[in-house]
C-alpha cells in the first residue's frame, strides 16, 4: 500500500484479492485540519498534566481545588472570549464562589457541599443571585470537565434552588411627579430617561453624545448584533441636549465627557447607581419600587396607548417574534374599561332587545 497526491487530493493503492484497488477523495485542507485537531488535543493533554500531574485526562488522579482551577484556567482561558459586560458580571460571581468554596476540589463538590453553601448565601442574598452563582460554578465544572481534569460533574442531578420570579409594579403617575420633580437627589435624569426611552441602568451609563442621530437614539446592541433605534420624547430630548453640551449652564463640563450620563473620568459603577435610585425612593418617601420597573412602566404605557407588539419590541430590542416582549405587558384598568367602553359603542346597538317572557315561552 502507498499513497501519493495528485491536484491537492491524497490517493491510496493496494492490493486486495490480486486485485489493485485505489481510493481517494482526502483533500490536503481535510488532512491538514485532522493534523491541528489531533495537534491541539495533544497540547491539551500536556497542558493538563503539567498543571494537575494527569496523564490520562479521562482518569485525573487528583483534582485541583475550585480556587486554582478557576483562577489558573478558566479566567485566563475563558473569561477573555465573554462579552465585557458579561466578564464582569462573571468576575464578581466568581469571587463569590472562590470566596466560600475555594477549598474543595472540584470532584469533591458534592450536593451536600452545595446545600450548605446556598442555605448560607440565601441569609444575605437573594435566590435569584445564588441560583447564578451555582450556574457560573456548574460551566466552570462543565470546562474543568471538557479538558479532561475531572472525570464526571459531580454534582450532576442536584436540583438549584427555585427563584419565583416577583410581579413588577407599575410606577404610577403620581410616584413619577414624586421621583422626577421633587428631588433634591440630582438622579432625576436618569430617571426620566428610563421612563420616557425604556433603557436600562446599564444602557444608560454608557450613552454616548454620538448616539444620538437628529430626534433618535441609536444603540448597537453587541449581544444581538442590531441596532435599537428609540424615539426620542420632548422631555428626553431636552435632558440628552443639555447633556451633549447644547444648552444649559454646564455647557463646558458636559462638552469634555464621551458619556452623556457619567463623569470624566469614565462611566458611573452599577452600585453608585443603585444607592442613587434608593436615595431618590428616600427623598420621594417610596418604597418597594425597583430600576427595572421603570423599563416595565414605559413598556406597559406604550402598549396601553395603543402601540403594535413589535413595535414596542423593536423599541426594547428584543428579536421576532418578540416573546421577551409579553413579559412587559401589564393590563391597566383603564385601558380595560376603555376596551369595554369602545365593545359596547361598536356592538352594542345591534344586539336585539327582547323581553324575559318571550325568552322563557321559547325554552
Amino acid at each position: 500500500m502507498y499513497a501519493y497526491k495528485r491536484a491537492g487530493t491524497f490517493y491510496f493503492e493496494y492490493e486486495f484479492e490480486r486485485q489493485r484497488i485505489r481510493k481517494g477523495g482526502f483533500p490536503t485542507k481535510t488532512l491538514a485540519k485532522l493534523a491541528g485537531d489531533e495537534d491541539r488535543r495533544r497540547k491539551r493533554e500536556q497542558r493538563t498534566e503539567r498543571l494537575w500531574g494527569v496523564r490520562d485526562p479521562r482518569r485525573p488522579r487528583s483534582a485541583p481545588t475550585v480556587r486554582e482551577y478557576i483562577e489558573t484556567v478558566y479566567q485566563v482561558h475563558h473569561l477573555p472570549r465573554l462579552e465585557p459586560s458579561t466578564q464582569r458580571t462573571a468576575r464578581s460571581q466568581l469571587g463569590k464562589i472562590t470566596m466560600h468554596l475555594g477549598r474543595y476540589k472540584l470532584d469533591a463538590l458534592e450536593p451536600k457541599v452545595l446545600d450548605e453553601y446556598t442555605t448560607a448565601r440565601l441569609a444575605h442574598v437573594s435566590p435569584a443571585q445564588v441560583a447564578e452563582e451555582i450556574l457560573r460554578l456548574s460551566r466552570v465544572v462543565n470546562h474543568a470537565k471538557t479538558r479532561g481534569v475531572i472525570p464526571v460533574h459531580p454534582f450532576r442531578g442536584w436540583r438549584r434552588p427555585r427563584v419565583t420570579r416577583r410581579d413588577y409594579r407599575l410606577v404610577t403617575p403620581a410616584e413619577e411627579l414624586l421621583l422626577v420633580r421633587k428631588r433634591p437627589h440630582g438622579f432625576e435624569d436618569w430617571i426620566a430617561l428610563a421612563l420616557d426611552t425604556g433603557l436600562r441602568k446599564g444602557e444608560l451609563r454608557v450613552l454616548e453624545r454620538g448616539w444620538i442621530s437628529g430626534s433618535e437614539l441609536r444603540i448597537l446592541q453587541p449581544k444581538v448584533k442590531r441596532v435599537k433605534v428609540i424615539p426620542l420624547t420632548p422631555r428626553a430630548w431636552t435632558i440628552l441636549r443639555a447633556r451633549k453640551g447644547c444648552m444649559g449652564r454646564n455647557k463646558k463640563l458636559y462638552e469634555t465627557q464621551k458619556f452623556l450620563l457619567g463623569q470624566p473620568t469614565g462611566p458611573y459603577s452599577l452600585a453608585w447607581i443603585d444607592r442613587q435610585w434608593q436615595r431618590a425612593l428616600g427623598a420621594a418617601k417610596l418604597s418597594g419600587i425597583r430600576f427595572q420597573d421603570l423599563r416595565h412602566t414605559f413598556a406597559s404605557r406604550c402598549l396601553d396607548a395603543g402601540g403594535d407588539l413589535a413595535e414596542v419590541g423593536e423599541i426594547l430590542g428584543h428579536k421576532p417574534p418578540y416573546h421577551m416582549t409579553l413579559r412587559y405587558l401589564h393590563v391597566l384598568p383603564e385601558g380595560k374599561r376603555r376596551a369595554i367602553e369602545s365593545l359596547w359603542r361598536k356592538y352594542g346597538s345591534k344586539i336585539p332587545k327582547k323581553s324575559p317572557s318571550k325568552v322563557r315561552k321559547r325554552a
